[in-house]
C-alpha cells in the first residue's frame, strides 16, 4: 500500500487537497472515489480505514478535502451544496484525465447524497456505495438548522460538530432548497448498496431506507447493521 498526496485546482484556481491510497499493484481499472461526510476531511478515520481495507483487496481510493476544510483553499462559511458537488466532480475529472477514472463511488453521509445528485457527471462509475446517507434535502435543510432563529436574525446558523463550530449562511440553505427541486432519485439506475447502523444518533436509518426504496436501480441492496457507529 502506498499513500500519494495530490493537489488539484478548481476552475477558480482554488487548491483541492487529495490523498490517493494505492493498492500494492495499482490497477487503474480498480479505483474508488470517496466522498466525505459533512465537515469531515480526508484524514477522517473512517475514510482512512476504508481506503486501507480496499487497498488490501486490490482497490485504490482517492480521498479529498472539500473547499474550506482541511488543507484545501476556501472558507467553509461560503460553501454551498452545489460547491461541494462541484468539488466531487473536479476530483472525478482529474482522475479521468490522469487515466484512472473511478469505478466505484463511496459516499459517507452528505457525501453519498452529493454523489447521487451528480451521478450524471460521473460517467465511468459502475456502482455506488452509500453510508448513512439521506435522499431528502428538505429534511437535511431542517436538520442542519435551516429554520433556526439565528439564520433568520443574523443570516447564518452556527452548527457544532465534534466540538467544533461551523457557520452556515443563508446561501448554503438556499442551495439545499434549490437542489431539492431537481433531485430525482427515481432516475438513479446505477447498482447501489446502502449501509446504515440501526442506532445511528445523527441520521435515523429510516431516512436511508426511504432513499433505498426510491432508487430506480434494479440492482440495489440495503444492509442495516447492529449498533450505532
Amino acid at each position: 500500500m502506498q499513500q500519494q498526496r495530490l493537489v488539484i485546482f478548481s476552475p477558480q484556481g482554488e487548491k483541492i487537497s487529495c490523498i490517493l491510497t494505492k493498492a500494492h499493484k495499482f490497477n487503474p481499472q480498480k479505483t474508488v472515489l470517496y466522498g466525505n461526510c459533512f465537515t469531515c476531511t480526508k484524514n477522517y478515520k473512517g475514510g482512512v480505514y476504508f481506503s486501507r481495507s480496499l487497498a488490501s483487496r486490490g482497490w485504490s481510493t482517492l480521498r479529498f478535502d472539500y473547499r474550506g476544510l482541511g488543507e484545501s483553499d476556501g472558507d467553509f462559511k461560503e460553501t454551498t451544496f452545489f460547491q461541494m458537488a462541484d468539488d466531487i466532480a473536479f476530483v472525478y475529472n482529474y482522475m479521468e484525465r490522469e487515466g484512472f477514472p473511478p469505478k466505484i463511488y463511496l459516499g459517507h453521509s452528505i457525501g453519498g447524497t452529493l454523489g447521487l445528485y451528480i451521478t450524471h457527471r460521473l460517467k465511468s462509475l459502475a456502482a455506488m456505495v452509500l453510508l448513512a446517507s439521506t435522499g431528502n434535502l428538505i429534511n437535511l435543510y431542517n436538520r442542519l438548522g435551516g429554520n433556526s432563529s439565528g439564520l433568520k436574525e443574523k443570516g447564518y446558523h452556527t452548527l457544532e460538530i465534534g466540538g467544533r463550530k461551523y457557520e452556515l449562511t443563508s446561501k448554503f440553505f438556499a442551495s439545499l432548497q434549490k437542489a431539492s427541486q431537481t433531485f430525482v432519485l427515481e432516475r438513479h439506475i446505477l447498482p447501489t448498496v446502502i449501509f446504515h447502523y440501526e442506532g445511528d444518533p445523527v441520521l435515523p436509518y429510516k431516512e436511508s431506507y426511504e432513499l433505498y426504496q426510491k432508487l430506480a436501480s434494479p440492482f440495489k441492496n440495503y444492509i442495516l447493521l447492529a449498533g450505532k457507529d
